[in-house]
């Protein structure tokens, strides 16, 4: 039955006033798009708009503001489907998948641990999805025209004066009394600031046409209004590609992802043949990607963001004492990042001090960094100042987190402006209405500016760099693959494997590591009463599973080469950043999981990863701490995190540069116990005394930190914590921000010097005051790492136990070390996934 008149101009008014209208009236327009059309139809569509656009958008100086419409959309309800979907479709393709090799290793590996260019590498929105951007807002202004009188008026009212006459009023009521192509007709008591345009950067306000009033009638001309509806349209862009990202980019969507490849290829020819500036705008490059590379070089390589810039771009952003427009010196930028990271955003080891930020700078792309010598000074300093990203509508709300979103802060503004009159009345007089009361200066009303605007692009890109989880629950776990790339599998068993994946990568809400994956494989009825129809043992036999029979518990392994086949369009797996320069050490590199931290490497097994939620949750609950990390970077640790009551003075050797701030310089090896009282704060004693005199342990020391008494001049080097500048503990734990606990997860392997340099990294840890606690999963890991660890300098056992494995236990080695007395610094509890113990004792 087809839709009366009144039906259609609500639809149509809501598609106009998208950035007020309610996400259910909008999802009902993407269904009924979604209904009346194909995804293979659709996606040929947008093949046609990108090459009949982006020429043109790259290749003249002012492109047009408007397309034909009727090229691309049948009609207007299609509008909210093509502009969402094509923006995602865009922003979420691969562009680059190439087959030869790349720094020694496969470039195919490497692009698809890219993910979707440009969306999850956070540079912001690509000069492609600008291109949609703008043809909703061009179609929407072309939509202001052939809708009735009465929508007209209805927009009209709602946009210049109130939001409540989207609702309310009578078509008599309204106070905008008509719509031409020259004016807008309102009453002239209701003019406000909302009325007038902002003047852009190259304008001032007397470039604008006036608004004129005569006989209580105000006359805005036609392109004034035409400015305010442009901004209004591009917010309402924003608020459909994210309704649809959240709420129905899922079947429909992945059916177009899989169907992209024209898109992937146009994309990849402009890149070839255009400036790669130009296409992205500020892509977060290096300079390895250069400009003008031959379309084998782009196609192959792609312009490969940096990840470690993006940090500090992220750092930069979300400190409240900086601002992405102002200049910085290196050490400014290393100061931001130390004191923003961690979660949400997960920086690189590659920046983990003031050289290796400089050097990322220094790599950095010229459309991403400018620099200058710091203005009135000689000095041979530089500053830098980096370029902000585009804004995405592309991510989820960020979890436990009030998220201001464009079109609400947008909204915001409109009211903003709405309080602000003409400095005369305008009922009274003829003539221009000039001024307003008030406003030369607020910037509070002019979009660009206002700090609610500014607040709600920053969330958003802290959102896209935050790995959302996937799914709430394990039935909750969609295919995130084409089926047809696993022809071997029925729906049913990859369903099954990418839950376990999802599992193992801590991406489903409601469950964690350390619950049985008993009910993944449908044995039993899911939730919803289904069954999965699979067969284990093809599974296991094929290579695309293993099930972890040494955990407590029903546990699966998926191979990393079969994880990223099953979410490559949407989960990265990768491993953390560092300087290694090996496959998984590539500085580009770097999964996020939920809060913020990547897994420790892609190939982590799954006993592995119980092992580290295990013990998170034991540090948490058996020993007191507020916060539990997993994979905590060792670079991260500054003095104000490290405990003063636990403190070894005389195991610290200070730099010559640390003493000289004590005044110690006179000194051969100074250490921290030579440091005099005098400098310090909150510890008293008499006249000479030095820190070595005080008794640390002693209950009169307050619980503070080493920065709080005045031992902030400490670095790295001088905790020797430095050596492991770029590794990472399995888990620490925090109670007031101060050090507690540090835990290894260890598995057997045949590599004895990992294990002691494991063992020496806590050891270290361990003279900073941290109780350090091993666990090995399994009683033959612990067997393996006790023969490691069999050695003068590490744990010497008088008679190491010759013990049958079938007949060991934990509580066995426990009882030699307290017989041989062999807890020490590095090693203060043992644990495995069935026996797990953590020293709580200070």
């Amino acid at each position: 039955m087809a839709d009366s008149p009144q039906t259609k101009a609500n639809e149509t008014l809501s598609l106009l006033l998208a950035a007020h209208t309610a996400t259910d009236d909008l999802i009902r327009l993407f269904d009924k798009a979604t209904a009346n059309t194909s995804t293979e139809d659709l996606l040929n569509r947008l093949d046609d708009y990108l090459k009949a656009s982006y020429d043109h958008k790259f290749q003249v100086k002012h492109p047009s503001a408007a397309y034909v419409r009727d090229s691309v959309i049948n009609d207007w309800a299609e509008l909210a489907l093509f502009s969402a979907l094509g923006t995602i479709c865009i922003e979420r393709t691969r562009a680059f998948d190439g087959t030869t090799d790349r720094s020694a290793f496969t470039a195919d590996s490497y692009a698809r641990e890219m993910r979707y260019w440009p969306l999850w590498q956070n540079p912001g929105l690509s000069g492609f999805g600008d291109l949609v951007r703008r043809y909703h807002v061009a179609n929407s202004k072309q939509l202001f025209v052939e809708v009735s009188p009465a929508t007209r008026r209805r927009f009209a009212s709602t946009l210049l004066v109130d939001d409540a006459y989207r609702h309310s009023g009578s078509s008599d009521e309204l106070p905008v009394t008509k719509v031409d192509s020259e004016y807008i007709y309102l009453n002239a008591a209701e003019i406000s600031l909302r009325c007038a345009a902002t003047p852009r950067e190259h304008e001032t306000t007397e470039d604008l046409p006036q608004i004129e009033i005569a006989n209580g009638i105000a006359h805005i001309p036609y392109g004034l209004f035409e400015r305010q509806l442009e901004a209004y349209a591009s917010v309402s862009w924003a608020k459909l590609v994210n309704t649809y990202y959240q709420h129905r980019s899922e079947q429909f969507t992945q059916q177009a992802l899989n169907q992209c490849g024209q898109i992937k290829n146009e994309i990849t020819t402009t890149l070839a043949s255009q400036n790669h500036k130009q296409v992205y705008g500020c892509c977060y490059g290096t300079k390895t990607n250069s400009i003008g590379a031959e379309r084998d070089t782009v196609a192959h390589g792609g312009v490969a963001p940096d990840k470690r810039l993006t940090n500090i771009v992220d750092a930069v952003r979300a400190h409240p004492e900086f601002d992405i427009d102002n200049y910085h010196t290196a050490a400014e930028l290393y100061s931001a990042v130390s004191d923003v990271i961690p979660a949400p955003h997960r920086p690189s080891t590659a920046i983990s001090s003031i050289e290796a930020t400089q050097n990322v700078i220094d790599d950095g792309f010229d459309a991403a960094v400018e620099q200058r010598h710091p203005p009135d000074t000689e000095t041979d300093e530089v500053e830098y100042r980096l370029t902000e990203p585009a804004y995405t509508p592309l991510y989820t709300t960020l979890p436990d987190e009030d998220q201001t979103h464009l079109w609400d802060a947008y909204i915001s503004v409109l009211n903003t402006q709405a309080s602000y009159r003409p400095t005369t009345d305008p009922t009274e007089a003829s003539g221009s209405a000039t001024g307003y009361a008030g406003a030369v200066d607020a910037d509070e009303c002019v979009p660009r500016n206002a700090s609610v605007m500014k607040t709600a692009r920053e969330q958003a890109h802290r959102a896209v760099v935050t790995e959302p989880k996937q799914a709430e629950s394990v039935h909750d776990v969609t295919l995130l693959a084409d089926p047809t790339d696993f022809p071997t599998l029925n729906r049913d068993e990859q369903l099954f494997l990418t839950r376990l994946t999802l599992a193992m990568g801590r991406l489903i809400e409601d469950y964690d590591l350390t619950e049985s994956m008993g009910d993944f494989d449908g044995r039993s009825a899911d939730s919803k009463g289904n069954r999965l129809d699979i067969d284990l043992e093809k599974l296991e036999s094929n290579g695309f599973l293993t099930e972890v029979d040494e955990l407590k518990g029903t546990y699966y392994e998926v191979p990393y080469s079969v994880r990223k086949r099953l979410t490559a369009a949407s989960v990265s797996h990768t491993s953390r950043p560092t300087n290694t320069g090996d496959e998984y050490g590539d500085p580009r590199y770097g999964g996020i999981t939920h809060e913020g931290y990547a897994e420790d490497h892609p190939h982590e097994t799954t006993a592995h990863r119980v092992g580290v939620a295990q013990m998170a949750e034991a540090i948490e609950d058996a020993c007191g701490c507020d916060e539990t990390v997993e994979y905590y970077d060792i670079h991260r640790l500054r003095p104000e995190n490290i405990p003063l009551a636990r403190f070894e003075p005389s195991a610290v050797t200070m730099t010559e540069e640390t003493a000289a701030s004590y005044g110690l310089d006179h000194i051969d090896t100074p250490t921290a116990a030579d440091i005099p009282l005098d400098q310090l704060d909150q510890l008293t004693g008499n006249a000479g005394n030095t820190l070595g005199d005080v008794t640390l342990t002693n209950e009169t020391v307050p619980r503070v930190s080493l920065a709080d008494v005045g031992l902030d001049d400490f670095t790295l080097v001088d905790l020797g914590l430095d050596a492991y500048r770029n590794r990472t503990l399995d888990v620490v734990g925090f109670d007031g921000g101060l050090l507690q606990h540090a835990v290894e997860v260890q598995r057997r392997s045949g590599n004895a010097a990992a294990t002691r340099r494991n063992f020496r990294k806590l050891e270290a840890l361990d003279v900073l005051g941290a109780a350090t606690h091993w666990h090995c999963p399994t009683i033959a890991d612990l067997r393996c790492t006790m023969q490691h660890l069999n050695a003068p300098d590490y744990i010497d056992f008088e008679s190491f136990p010759n013990r049958k494995e079938s007949t060991d236990r934990p509580s066995l080695w426990r009882r030699t070390f307290e017989h041989q007395e062999l807890w020490q610094a590095g090693i203060r509890s043992l644990s495995t996934t069935r026996s797990i113990e953590v020293a709580t004792d200070e």
